[in-house]
């Protein structure tokens, strides 16, 4: 009987002291790895994620519980979102297990998995031990195209066919003249004609559809731009622009790209360069609707560079400014074809009233600080 309490106390005696025993060999020695084989996905696209749990050390670990906190770009139903992955396993001692997911891009936008967390015990579940994973990995979710209102349907005349094209006057071949409108550029006013007519006139061109497009993409959403931001106007955007990227592309057209969105990866606004409609597509899928410099810096930049610029300039925006609008007008007096794009769906309120009273509040208190300094100096 003696014998049987002995063996009784030595057994529980072993079960209180392996579950410490086995966290303090284990602990440190165990290493979780996520890896996403591909940087971009489309919405709804299956991608593979790989998670391996390594085991380094002389124990095994009976039971292993991997969480996973998806970002709201992931999900793990292709047709619902769902955020949440937590799966069950066993790592013998000195080996790795390797499990491959497949998750389902859920939301536009720059995916950053961070939230892995590793629960570990003995089998017995007295003494838990954690893992955190500390890198993070990556993945970029395109944008679907969504159909702009203001997009119209073009055509021109190949023969007896009709090819989908986009028109737009060619200043090489010249056609005729017509009385000016207050909405001409100013460089196409015939001079010698108005003198002859004693009105002002202007130059008609034959269309050509050989067209080059400029895409503008603001993020800017308040005054000034660190203010806030909106998502429904942003994203609604990005999907406009990408079906107007790949419509005009289709069409014959060439592409340049330009955005004051914060794009991950990359330093600052993205500067102004030719690009196919694919590309387009694959850079909006890291944009984050945060802006990382004002509309101006852009506009002024386009004013300044105008002379290089393609003659059409599509804007996809939400906001602008008094300033800003003052802007576009003049890139339109210098004879650029300036579209503004707004969302449909999600518009903002109108702030230029807020905008207006924000400049009279700020006049004035320059005003009152005049009149304090005058005060002092007298």
């Amino acid at each position: 009987m003696l014998t049987v309490l002995w063996l009784v106390i030595v057994i529980a005696a072993l079960i209180w002291i392996w579950p410490f025993w086995w966290s303090s060999v284990i602990q440190g020695k165990v290493d979780c790895i996520v890896e996403f084989p591909r940087h971009e996905c489309d919405i709804q696209e299956a991608v593979p994620l790989t998670v391996t749990l390594v085991n380094r050390s002389w124990l095994p670990i009976p039971f292993a519980e991997v969480s996973i906190q998806l970002p709201p770009e992931l999900s793990t139903k292709p047709d619902e979102p769902e955020q949440n992955l937590i799966f069950t396993t066993y790592v013998m001692m000195r080996r790795r297990v390797q499990i491959t997911f497949t998750l389902y891009g859920a939301s536009r936008g720059p995916a950053t998995i961070r939230d892995i967390v590793v629960r570990m015990h003995e089998g017995i579940g007295i003494r838990n031990t954690f893992v955190y994973h500390q890198a993070t990995e990556h993945i970029a979710v395109r944008p679907n195209p969504e159909l702009s209102p203001s997009r119209t349907q073009t055509s021109a005349n190949q023969g007896d066919s009709i090819v989908d094209r986009w028109l737009y006057p060619d200043e090489t071949m010249f056609k005729g003249i017509r009385p000016y409108q207050p909405t001409a550029p100013a460089r196409h006013i015939h001079w010698r004609a108005s003198a002859r007519f004693g009105n002002l006139v202007t130059k008609q061109f034959f269309s050509s559809t050989d067209v080059d497009v400029c895409l503008v993409l603001n993020a800017q959403m308040a005054f000034p731009h660190w203010a806030g931001t909106v998502r429904e106007p942003f994203e609604e955007l990005i999907g406009y622009l990408t079906d107007m990227a790949l419509y005009l592309e289709k069409s014959g057209a060439n592409l340049s790209f330009v955005t004051n969105a914060v794009i991950t990866g990359r330093r600052g606004a993205s500067a102004l360069g030719h690009m196919k409609a694919t590309s387009i597509r694959s850079l909006l899928g890291h944009a984050q609707a945060y802006v990382a410099e004002p509309l101006d810096a852009i506009l002024n930049y386009l004013l300044t560079h105008r002379h290089a610029l393609p003659q059409q300039i599509l804007v996809f925006s939400a906001f602008e400014t008094n300033a800003q609008k003052q802007q576009l007008e003049k890139l339109r007096r210098s004879g650029k074809h300036v579209v503004l794009i707004h969302p449909v769906n999600h518009p903002l309120r109108d702030t230029s009233a807020d905008e207006t009273t924000n400049e009279k509040r700020n006049q004035a208190a320059k005003n009152r600080a005049t009149d304090v300094s005058e005060e002092v100096l007298s």
